[in-house]
């Protein structure tokens, strides 16, 4: 039971760690954006929203 709790917490650590780095990634585009750098892309590769959204950050940039 304890070996369980353990890895639990491990894996919620790593994808926390993820989250905030690919969160991160986007706040410092937006902040880039907003400092007038029209032509900064976002590079985020892991098959799920964050890359959907950083895919229509950088679509929405090209303008």
């Amino acid at each position: 039971m304890v070996f369980v709790i353990v890895i639990s917490i491990v894996i919620s650590a790593k994808f926390s760690h993820y989250l905030a780095k690919c969160i991160k990634k986007i706040l410092d585009g937006l902040n880039q954006i907003a400092k007038g750098n029209f032509n900064h892309k976002l590079n985020i590769n892991s098959n799920d929203e964050l890359e959907e959204l950083s895919i229509t950050f950088n679509e929405s940039n090209k303008n």
